[in-house]
């Protein structure tokens, strides 16, 4: 279903990546499998993070608000708009979804019936505002070609942890689908911080991210190395930190 849904948008809604080379491979079946597929895999990315009350809605939040603020620096309005009522609608969820206290669990949670939207929603408006050129080329955000990773860093966090619990998962001979307690919150409480501690290192490294994808679409070439390295630096100083807890989960215990 997910798969359907985002060849449609791609072919008949025409929110594609790489257009431009439709010409090249006799016609736009290239761009409408990768459209497709990044699709279903921030919808899977951001469903994978609601494992904890908070989780899912404070990252997709930043995300939200980052791809509207790059939508309004390459000056497509309406595409801003719908994402500002976007994170405005992921901000009133997190009021009663964020663990605020930690004896106070959430009143709402988000499940399949949200997440899935909400990453559909962010993975067809990132690739709106990136591959579709605004009145004035000086502000799109992928006239250079590194411009076109402001999506992927924007959202790499999620992106890590889906990558992470499915490789896990695979070498356990288990399906990548099937739910359990290896995602990288969990590793995070298992290493000793509370849920909420974890939930907020979560929403801290998205941040970062979010802030090195808004400044590589409109960065010169040096910097955007140097903010490809920074995003690059964040993530395997994670995975490193995680080795030992990886290498125990390689082995099939799941606590």
């Amino acid at each position: 279903m997910q798969g359907a849904v985002a060849v449609g948008v791609a072919s008949l809604g025409g929110v594609r990546v790489l257009m431009l080379l439709d010409a090249h491979v006799g016609g736009p079946w290239l761009s409408v499998a990768l459209s497709a597929t990044f699709m279903v895999a921030i919808m899977n990315a951001v469903n994978f993070l609601d494992n904890m009350d908070g989780l899912a809605g404070g990252v997709s939040f930043i995300a939200a608000a980052a791809f509207c603020t790059a939508a309004c620096i390459s000056r497509q309005w309406a595409t801003a708009a719908v994402l500002a009522l976007l994170a405005g609608g992921l901000l009133g969820f997190l009021v009663f979804n964020f663990p605020w206290r930690a004896t106070r669990p959430a009143r709402i949670f988000m499940g399949d019936g949200g997440s899935l939207p909400v990453g559909f929603l962010l993975a067809a408006l990132a690739i709106q505002i990136t591959f579709t050129a605004p009145d004035d080329p000086e502000y799109a955000l992928g006239a250079r070609w590194y411009g076109v990773l402001t999506p992927l860093v924007i959202l790499a966090v999620p992106l890590y942890d889906s990558v992470i619990v499915t490789l896990l998962r695979l070498g356990q001979g288990k399906s990548p689908m099937v739910g359990d307690h290896q995602h990288f919150s969990h590793r995070l409480v298992m290493r000793g911080l509370s849920s909420r501690g974890a939930v907020l290192l979560i929403c801290a490294l998205a941040t970062t991210c979010g802030i090195g994808g808004l400044l590589l679409g409109t960065a010169a070439p040096w910097q955007a190395v140097l903010i490809g390295a920074q995003t690059i630096m964040v993530l395997l100083t994670v995975a490193v930190l995680e080795q030992p807890m990886l290498a125990q989960m390689r082995t099939g215990v799941d606590r």
